[in-house]
C-alpha cells in the first residue's frame, strides 16, 4: 500500500464471491438474488474485461485454489472471457493441504503461476483468486498463527488474511524475478467484507452494513509510471 495508489474507501457491489468477480471484470451489476445466474451458460448480458482485452491481442488466465466444480465456476470463468482456467483441482497437491470444503489453500497456485508465466505472451491478464480468508477461515498447519482478536472466528480471519497476504507477496516477487513487474500493473481488489456480529450478522452476502461490503482497493503501477496516492472514495467494483 506504501507504494500504491490506494483507495480508502472501497465497496462491493453484492457482497458475494462470484457477482463481486462480475462487477469488477464486467463492469455491469451483477444480479442482486440469491441466485447465481451469472455462472450458467449465457449469464451474462454482456462481454466483459477478458474478452475486450482479447480482441486487443491480450491473453488471459483465471488461477483459483478451489476446485472448478464449486459454484459452477468453469462456466463462470468460461462466461467472463478468459482464455484459460486453471482450478486448484488440476494443480499439482504434493506439500500442500486441502484447508476447506471447496479447496486446497492458496500457494497451490504458485507453481502452476511460474509456469504459466515462463511462456506467456504478452500482453496478457492474470487473475488470482484466493479463498484461505474465505469460511470457515482455515489455514495451512505450519502457517504459525498469532493473536489478533479475542472472538476464535474472528482471530481465525485474521490469520487467514495474513496468511493470503504472504501468498500475494510470493505471487508478487514471482513477477519480480521474471522481469515482468516493471512493466505490470497490479490491481489489489477484495470482493466482499465479513461479519463477526458486529450487527447481529455473520459472514457475508446479506450483510449490508460497512463490515460486510468495505473491500480493499488498490493499484500498484510500474515505477516512474505515477506516483503513490490515496484516494479518498468513495468507489465500488463497478468504478
Amino acid at each position: 500500500a506504501q507504494t500504491s495508489s490506494l483507495v480508502e474507501r472501497a465497496y462491493s457491489v453484492v457482497p458475494h464471491t462470484s457477482k463481486s468477480l462480475v462487477a469488477m471484470l464486467c463492469g455491469f451489476e451483477p444480479r442482486t438474488s440469491a441466485e447465481l445466474v451469472e455462472t450458467q451458460p449465457d449469464g451474462l448480458p454482456g462481454r466483459c474485461l477478458p474478452h475486450l482485452l482479447g480482441d486487443r491481442g491480450y491473453t488471459s488466465v483465471f488461477f483459483q485454489a478451489s476446485r472448478q466444480r464449486f459454484e459452477s465456476y468453469a462456466q463462470l470463468v468460461a462466461n467472463l472471457g478468459f482464455t484459460r482456467f486453471v482450478p486448484g483441482d488440476e494443480m499439482p497437491h504434493t506439500g500442500f493441504e486441502q484447508i476447506n470444503y471447496f479447496g486446497y489453500e492458496d500457494a497451490v497456485m504458485i507453481e502452476p503461476s511460474g509456469r504459466w508465466l515462463a511462456q506467456a505472451h504478452e500482453p496478457f491478464l492474470a487473475v488470482y483468486l484466493t479463498s484461505a480468508s474465505h469460511h470457515p477461515y482455515t489455514t495451512p498447519k505450519r502457517w504459525p498463527k498469532r493473536r489478533y482478536a479475542r472472538q476464535p472466528e474472528q482471530d481465525a480471519y485474521l490469520n487467514a488474511l495474513a496468511y493470503v497476504d504472504s501468498v500475494m507477496g510470493q505471487l508478487l516477487e514471482q513477477y519480480e524475478r521474471s522481469g515482468l513487474a516493471a512493466r505490470t500493473l497490479f490491481v489489489i481488489a477484495g470482493d466482499h467484507g465479513e461479519g463477526f456480529g458486529e450487527h447481529g450478522m455473520w459472514t457475508h452476502d446479506n450483510v449490508l452494513y460497512e463490515e460486510g461490503i468495505r473491500v480493499p482497493l488498490l493499484f500498484h503501477l510500474p515505477e516512474g509510471v505515477s506516483e503513490p496516492a490515496r484516494i479518498s472514495g468513495p468507489v465500488n467494483q463497478l468504478a
